[in-house]
């Protein structure tokens, strides 16, 4: 018994165990075999070129029954010009209803043309009333029992036909997903390099590509553009915070206006906004001078405009809060400031700066309802008032120690030129009148209603130069003679040149 055990212990020790290293080996070997077969026979892929060449199928049987067709039944109706037909269903219709298919996020179409989408009741009929609006049901060569739509029949996968009646060409669409069949999107000989195209013209559908779009939309929700080869290229931002806008319907761009997000400001013309609007050119406002150009840096305004109201009921009123109620014009340069108001281009009053300080009357208005009254003061000894009482107009130079310069025009008791002084400075209406020349040529001396050509009130009338007297005309003739007094106080007249 004892040799038997010696000799199983030699036996089980001429069994060897894998290694470590072995193990590991052999691990690494079928992870690359797995992977090799994983790659070869990828599950997804496989699917993908299992639909294409239904797809390839379906576009092929389709494209053969058409051609058939057009041979054989050349009266036969193959479609409306300008519509694109859509294997979609429309979720909306009834059965025997069509639409435009707007409720999918379908390519643009150039202007004129359609789309046609059908309920899903008639999607697959083979009479015309489905998707494609051919009767293939009594075409002898081939059976098209049921129309054939994508195998994924989505948004991003579906079929396309279109035909143009004027030249009987036609157009079929297709959209493949797996790599292996995208050569064919450029071996097919079509325009667009997305789409598998098929038929007699295949640049017939105006679009590039379906599915996995990136559509650009408006205020109103409709769809400006759509992409469908996935990217949009806009404008590199020339700084921080600028605003892209559209230069045309699928174009983008924004070198002109600019947001600075930190302040809250809005720059149109210049990247770095001072305020909450700031504008570096002139601005139009006002529809009919939206489309004028206003001078550089310059503002023109149809409306009425307010400042320090909501309420402008002039072309510009203004209302300082503060209570200053002031307009006030400054330069700087050597240019003169000027404020001009006008009316038919005729010059009101125009108001000069710059060294030429002072004020314009041009033409007096022809209506007035209520008393105007302005002072203002060129020096500490000279004031001028220009006033209007409800009936005369008035232009005052007032000086320091109270004599009044006035011009009046009007019928009433002020008009023409008179020369204030005294108490009567005080009251601009009220005044005292020390001379006058109305505008009957008459000339009042304390006085200001003269009754003849010179009339002199509370004073005399002298002639201190020996010699000189008072000329007068002689009543009864041409002559004129001077009256002059002697020593004695004897009058004594001598014939001299009438002036």
């Amino acid at each position: 018994m004892f040799s038997k055990n010696i000799n199983k212990q030699k036996i089980n020790s001429n069994h060897k165990a894998f290694t470590l290293v072995e193990i590991l080996i052999v691990v690494g070997i079928i992870a690359i075999l797995f992977s090799a077969i994983v790659f070869v026979l990828n599950p997804v892929e496989v699917l993908k070129n299992s639909r294409d060449s239904q797809r390839l199928n379906d576009l092929s049987t389709l494209n053969r029954a058409i051609n058939y067709i057009q041979a054989n039944e050349s009266n036969k109706f193959l479609g409306q010009n300008k519509v694109v037909y859509v294997s979609l269903p429309d979720e909306s219709l009834s059965s025997g209803q069509t639409s435009t298919c707007s409720n999918f996020n379908l390519p643009s179409l150039p202007s004129g043309y359609s789309y046609q989408c059908v309920s899903k009741y008639d999607l697959k009929k083979n009479n015309g009333s489905g998707w494609l609006p051919i009767d293939f049901s009594n075409q002898p060569a081939f059976k098209i029992s049921t129309l054939p739509i994508d195998p994924q029949n989505n948004i991003d996968y579906y079929y396309l036909y279109s035909f143009n009646p004027q030249n009987n060409k036609f157009e079929i669409n297709a959209r493949l997903e797996s790599q292996k069949q995208q050569n064919k999107l450029i071996e097919d000989g079509g325009d667009s390099a997305l789409l598998y195209e098929i038929g007699s013209d295949i640049s017939l559908i105006p679009i590039t590509g379906i599915g996995s779009s990136i559509t650009l939309k408006n205020n109103l929700n409709n769809i400006i553009k759509n992409y469908t080869d996935g990217v949009i290229y806009i404008a590199n931002a020339q700084t921080a915070g600028q605003i892209p806008y559209f230069i045309a319907s699928d174009k983008v761009d924004g070198a002109n206006m600019f947001w600075n997000a930190a302040n809250g400001r809005l720059g149109i013309g210049i990247s770095n906004p001072g305020s909450l609007l700031s504008v570096s050119g002139g601005v139009s406002i006002g529809s009919s001078y939206a489309t004028q150009a206003a001078p550089t840096n310059g503002l023109i305004v149809e409306g009425n405009v307010g400042i320090g109201t909501n309420n402008p009921v002039y072309s510009l009123t203004i209302n300082d809060s503060l209570g200053n109620n002031q307009f006030y014009v400054d330069t700087s340069s050597s240019t003169i400031a000027q404020v001009g108001i006008s009316h038919n281009n005729e010059s009101l009053l125009t108001i000069l700066g710059a060294g030429r300080t002072g004020i314009l009357l041009r033409k007096n208005p022809t209506a007035q309802t209520s008393r105007f009254f302005k002072r203002w003061s060129l020096s500490t000894f000279l004031t001028h008032n220009v006033y209007y009482d409800g009936t005369n107009y008035y232009l005052d130079l007032v000086g320091q120690d109270g004599w009044i310069l006035r011009m009046a025009d009007n019928v009433g008791g002020y008009s023409g030129f008179e020369i204030f002084f005294g108490p009567g400075g005080t009251s601009p209406f009220n005044p005292i009148s020390y001379f006058k020349i109305d505008r009957n040529g008459r000339i009042g001396i304390g006085t200001s209603s003269p009754n003849s050509k010179l009339q002199v009130v509370d004073g005399d009338v002298a002639v201190s130069t020996q010699g000189s007297g008072i000329i007068l005309r002689a009543t009864d003739g041409a002559n004129c003679f001077r009256l002059t007094v002697n020593n004695a106080g004897v009058l004594n007249t001598s014939p001299v040149a009438c002036p």
